[in-house]
């Protein structure tokens, strides 16, 4: 794949699209952000190969990877949207630019994009440039570092409040701007509530259930009736 990868998003058994960094061009000891597309075949043993695209304006940090069918694939990538309709050939085109974390692609008809000032960025033409991306203010005391949209018609943001305590909401108008949004801090248990416990990770397999991180905590939670988590202490630690 000539990267080292840590983020995977594969649209059919038959293709995945591979995120990571690789080395520069240079080889001078220094990496960049790549894309790696590969048909497989992804089975033990095998060796795999793939079409790589650079992304040497990412800056170093978190990026995040979508890709809902064979023809759309969405990174977001701190300083930047792009988007590709061939993710084999790897004609990648910046959509938007901004302070970007991560993508939610329930369809390649809708994807949703958090940034780092409590708002998202939704599509319903992920690849068709600036216009069609739209803002949407999701909340004016937190900052956002994750999004899960199982039906184009709901969304869980989750993220950090004050800087110490985790964020969630919930909504089923993603554009409908602050007052479609339901959130607020997360009411966890004691061993829940340190220094730093943002939500820093959620998915939603329905309307009505989602797991989410915070730190060092698994969160569970029913978005359909609020904001409210079951914490399990990571037994792990």
């Amino acid at each position: 794949l000539n990267l080292n990868p840590n983020v995977v998003s594969c649209p059919s058994t038959t293709l995945c699209a591979f995120l990571g960094d690789t080395p520069t061009p240079a080889n001078d000891g220094h990496y960049e952000w790549a894309i790696s597309v590969s048909t497989g075949p992804f089975r033990p043993g095998a060796r795999i190969t793939g079409h790589l695209t650079r992304f040497p304006a990412i800056p170093p940090g978190a990026a995040y990877l979508a890709c809902p069918s064979t023809t759309l694939c969405v990174l977001s990538g701190g300083s930047a949207i792009y988007a590709t309709r061939d993710p084999l050939k790897g004609k990648w085109v910046q959509q938007v630019a901004g302070t970007f974390t991560a993508a939610s692609c329930s369809t390649a008809t809708f994807c949703a994009v958090a940034t780092y000032g409590g708002s998202i960025f939704v599509s319903h033409d992920p690849a068709g440039g600036r216009a069609a991306w739209i803002r949407s203010s999701v909340t004016s005391k937190a900052w956002l570092l994750s999004i899960a949209c199982p039906p184009s018609v709901f969304c869980v943001a989750a993220g950090g409040y004050e800087g110490v305590y985790g964020w969630i909401g919930v909504s089923k108008d993603p554009t409908g701007g602050l007052r479609a949004w339901t959130g607020g801090r997360t009411p966890g248990p004691k061993f829940a509530q340190g220094p730093n416990e943002w939500a820093t990770s959620a998915t939603c397999l329905t309307t009505t259930f989602c797991i989410g991180l915070s730190q060092d905590e698994l969160v569970t939670s029913d978005p359909a009736v609020g904001p409210h988590l079951s914490f399990v202490r990571d037994q792990g630690r």
